[in-house]
């Protein structure tokens, strides 16, 4: 704005309001001029701004829309998925319970097949024991009677005979034969059926045993019972423990080269235990099998095993080579009768055994196992 010059009177006063006015005016416009221009700025400004930010909102948007369709996508292909998998599992289901109820027959087949197989196996070990009964007793009653009667004629007819007549030496030598022939038949019909089995129970035969067992082999046997005074056992456990301690001594026999046997018979909380230990060479002793020191051994223990299963009983066996091998027979045992009752039921079991045997041994001179005949 010029310099103003103030004039007295009244149109100089006009001209400076005017002016001033003017010059206002002109202000205001270009303070109009600078703020719409910075206005017009700022919007653009503004507007490269939002555009900008559009821009980044559009690809923003456009990349959570690709990854809504491929999360869609993946569902769908989860969906498949775990269609197939309850498909294959509805699928494997019905096949295990098919292979199940298979399984179940299975083992209900195999249950009656053993059970077939321990009814026979039972049948013929009765069957067995009952054929040894019978020809021991036939052995007993006719053969060894007869051989006992031709050495009592034998004796007399020696007697009858010349002191010095050429025949002595000949009836001695037959005397011999004889008796070595009754002794045989004797011992054949204790393996077969040991009557102290019948008349005494198993304690006493198995002690009786035991000591033939050690004349024969030549290895010490030390055999020791416990628990079983005055308590009847059962005639097929008896049976079963004996043959089971005959079959363990025999692979002690065959296979061990032992120098010392323990058997050890024992009643303790119900079940009755028989125990076979020696210390020979031992064997590898496979984990849930029968296997032995060759076939022979296997067959030995699978017989054991069997005869065991037979009345409920289990074996264990426990060997390592240069260790010995212990057999352990472990039978459960119902309550027995004692005192009394065992008497009768001895007397009941054994009376009719032991009435033979002593009229045999009286009439016909029957000898005990390791006596000689008379000559």
């Amino acid at each position: 704005m010029g310099n103003l010059t103030l004039t007295p009177g009244r149109k100089p006063a006009v001209g400076l309001r005017r002016r001033v006015r003017r010059d206002l005016n002109f202000a205001d416009i270009a303070i109009r001029k600078e703020a719409e221009a910075a206005l017009d700025k700022a919007g653009e400004e503004l507007e490269r701004q939002v555009s900008a930010r559009r821009d980044g909102t559009s690809k923003t948007n456009g990349t959570l829309a690709g990854q809504v369709r491929r999360g869609r996508r993946l569902e769908k292909k989860i969906e498949k998925i775990h269609e197939e998998l309850e498909r294959q599992v509805r699928q494997r289901t019905a096949e295990l319970w098919h292979i199940n109820r298979a399984l179940k027959a299975e083992i209900v087949q195999r249950k009656r097949a053993e059970e077939a197989h321990l009814e026979v196996l039972r049948r013929h070990i009765e069957a067995q024991e009952a054929e040894r009964c019978r020809v021991a007793r036939e052995l007993h009653d006719q053969f060894g009677q007869e051989l006992a009667a031709l050495s009592l004629g034998l004796c007399r007819v020696r007697e009858e005979l010349p002191a010095q007549s050429p025949l002595g030496p000949r009836l001695a030598q037959l005397s011999k034969i004889v008796g070595q022939a009754l002794h045989d038949v004797h011992s054949l019909v204790w393996k077969m059926r040991p009557p102290a089995l019948d008349d005494l129970g198993l304690a006493a035969a198995l002690r009786r045993y035991t000591g033939e067992w050690a004349k024969l082999s030549g290895t010490p046997v030390h055999f020791r019972h416990r628990g079983l005074h005055q308590r009847v056992l059962p005639v097929e456990i008896e049976t079963t423990l004996y043959r089971i301690a005959q079959e363990a001594l025999t692979n002690v026999f065959k296979h061990a080269h032992a120098k010392c046997v323990e058997v050890r018979l024992e009643y303790r909380a119900g079940h009755l235990r028989l125990v076979v230990k020696d210390d020979g060479r031992g064997f590898l002793v496979e984990p849930g099998s029968n296997a032995g020191p060759g076939p022979l051994g296997r067959l030995g223990l699978v017989g054991i095993r069997e005869r065991a299963s037979l009345v409920g009983g289990a074996v264990l066996i426990e060997s390592a080579p240069g260790s010995g091998t212990t057999v352990f027979v472990k039978i459960p045992l119902a309550r027995q009768p004692v005192g009394r009752e065992r008497v009768a039921e001895t007397n009941s079991r054994s009376a009719g055994r032991r009435g033979r045997r002593q009229r045999g041994s009286k009439s016909r001179g029957w000898q005990a196992p390791g006596a000689s005949a008379k000559q």
